[in-house]
This record gives C-alpha cells, structure tokens and sequence, in this order.
C-alpha cells in the first residue's frame, strides 16, 4: 500500500482532474461574470461536432486503457505492472481532458449548455474511474 508507483499513479489523477476542474471553474466564472447567457438551443454545428468529440472520448479512453491494462498483465514484475499500468492511467486522462478542452473552447466560442454538460459528464466518469490504491491493486491482481 506504501508504495512509491501507486502514489506516483494518485499524484497523476489528482493533476488531471485538478486540472480539467480548474480550467472549467475559471472559465464559469469568467463567462458568468461578463454576464453571457448561455445558449439552450443548438444554433452552430461546432457545438454538436465538440460535444461528438468529448462522448467519444469517455468510452475511446476506457477502451484504450482497459487494452494496455490487459498488455500489462503478461509481464511477470510487478514494478513493470505499475509503470505499464501508470502509463494507462496517463493516457486515458489525456484522452479525456482532451474531451473536456474542446468543449470549453465550444464554450467559450459559443455559450451552449451543451459543452457544458459534455465537459461536466466527463469529469464526473474521471471521479468515477479515479484510481485508488485498492483499484490499482485490483487491476493489476497484485498485493503490496
């Protein structure tokens, strides 16, 4: 459990998350406090085309993972397990922040709910899949 690549792989989440939180927070408060009215129709095609791109990336990032994660479990050292399972995590993350930074730059350009709640659904599957260390261990069917 006190191992240094399991707080290594929380210490990446955490930046991840922080950072898609943190970039939409500001961008809220930015928008909000200049007084936009969000946009409940859909008007422009950039706002469909942004938000295909961020559902797209929720299940193409789980995909994506759940394939390195099952690569990983072929190698016989757990510390290769780790990194090998640190580099999943990574890659989803980006795949998904990718996502959440489209939409808000479709909501800065277009004031729609829509990105919005694209950029929110995302974030919410990245808590959901947020790696613990009893997750980590789960995954990799090993025991520190």
């Amino acid at each position: 459990m006190n191992n240094p690549e399991i707080k290594k792989i929380m210490i990446l989440a955490v930046s991840f998350l922080s950072g898609m939180c943190i970039f939409l927070t500001v961008l809220l408060y930015i928008l909000l406090n200049d007084g936009v009215t969000f946009i409940t129709g859909v008007d422009n095609s950039t706002v469909l085309v942004c938000a295909a791109i961020g559902i797209s990336c929720m299940p193409a990032g789980l995909f994506i993972y759940r394939n390195l994660v099952e690569k990983s479990r072929v190698q016989q050292d757990p510390d290769e397990r780790l990194r090998a399972l640190r580099t999943a995590i990574i890659i989803r993350s980006a795949i998904w922040e990718a996502g959440v930074l489209i939409n808000c730059i479709a909501l800065i350009m277009n004031h729609s709910w829509i990105s919005l709640i694209v950029s929110g659904a995302i974030i919410l599957e990245f808590l959901v899949f947020f790696p613990t260390p009893v997750r980590i261990q789960s995954e990799l069917d090993t025991k520190y």
